[in-house]
């Protein structure tokens, strides 16, 4: 007769992946308690260094005087305008290196200016927590502007194509037109859907217009923006955030509920009081909940985010009437980069239909 198979083999798996998951779990709750002081879930980002206590503990940071310049020179050329691959070079002639030393990878200069921790902002997985335990590099209206800038270069486009790149939209389909070239050599820009519908399937009409009358549309409207009572009329023009602001704190108060359930179940479970198996299919139902409410926080702080502040247009569309007032042609003789930047800075959006100009607004979408 055959030997009976062990009942016992798979007992020590079955404990080793218990083990392995409760592991897991308790360590989520250690960098979770270090996020929510106000520190970094793992190594200080670039630019940054560690202040130690008296045990070896960090409690706190400080900037690395041989990094942050580094830090401060590619915000400065992100907001100018200028590529991920263009601030790379410029970074790898400077005196700047990257830690460890070498050179300048893309990947490294794209984390740094996509990371918030430079405003002041730590965060891990769920959590969002304001931090006073290190000095902040961007300023309110600074991160306002990289959040919008990150959001309009993940819609698509070359960075610093043509200077009104990201400017011109399609009334009728709302989505920014491209750049082409006749044989002429004359710079037009037509709609984007259309020039795609063999691909997509997706038409809207045959929509084109020269640059120069867009370029002299935009130098008629700042002509009229120098009257103050002008510009306040454009900017009551823009979406009222009150709605979104709501549905935002919403979401942040289901948040911190979920959080401080995950807390005392986690408790519950250090101390024993809960079986693993009921703790893990509680915690899996809250991490359910928590990612369906962090998902609409995120939907309506890129909203809220991509919708500046009165005062900062204003600001902006300052800072442009200026470069235009001591230069006047400077819409067509600056650096690409440098107007396309002011203008994006400003709000300005041109909408066409039918080759027309429909209108222009000083909000951006």
């Amino acid at each position: 007769m055959p030997p009976l198979p062990s009942t016992s083999s798979g007992a020590a798996p079955a404990t080793a992946q218990v083990d392995n998951i409760q592991r897991v779990r308790l360590r989520d709750v250690g960098i979770r308690a270090r996020v929510r002081r106000g520190l970094p879930h793992a190594r200080w980002p670039y630019g940054y260094r560690a202040i130690r206590d008296d045990h070896g503990h960090a409690i706190a940071g400080e900037y690395n005087p041989d990094q942050i310049p580094a830090v401060e020179l590619a915000t400065q050329l992100y907001l100018a305008g200028h590529g991920i691959w263009q601030i790379t070079q410029r970074l790898n002639t400077s005196p700047y290196r990257p830690t460890g030393g070498g050179e300048w990878a893309l990947s490294t200069v794209e984390m740094i200016l996509h990371s918030d921790f430079y405003a002041g902002v730590v965060t891990y997985s769920d959590l969002t927590i304001p931090s006073d335990k290190y000095p902040a590099l961007w300023d309110p209206p600074t991160h306002r502007a990289l959040i919008r800038e990150r959001a309009r270069r993940h819609r698509g486009g070359k960075p610093a194509a043509y200077p009104l790149s990201g400017i011109v939209i399609c009334a009728r389909c709302l989505r920014r037109m491209t750049v082409f070239r006749s044989r002429q050599g004359n710079i037009y820009y037509r709609c984007r859907t259309h020039v795609r519908r063999a691909l997509t399937g997706t038409s809207c009409h045959l929509n084109t217009i020269p640059a120069h009358r867009l370029l002299a549309a935009i130098e008629q409207l700042l002509l009229q923006l120098q009257d103050p009572e002008a510009l306040a009329t454009l900017l009551r023009a823009g979406p009222d955030r009150t709605s979104l602001q709501r549905q935002h704190a919403r979401a942040l108060a289901d948040i911190a509920a979920i959080d401080q359930k995950r807390q005392r179940l986690a408790l519950a479970y250090a101390d024993g009081t809960m079986l693993p198996g009921i703790y893990r299919t509680a915690d899996d139902h809250l991490l359910e909940e928590m990612a369906t409410a962090t998902a609409r926080r995120d939907t309506h702080a890129a909203a809220l985010a991509t919708l500046p502040a009165p005062d900062d247009l204003r600001a902006a569309v300052a800072d442009l009437l200026e470069r235009v007032a001591a230069t006047p042609d400077w819409l067509r003789t600056a650096p690409t980069p440098e107007i396309r930047a002011a203008l994006l800075r400003s709000g300005i959006r041109i909408y066409v239909e039918n080759r027309q100009i429909t209108r222009i607004t000083l909000s951006p979408d």
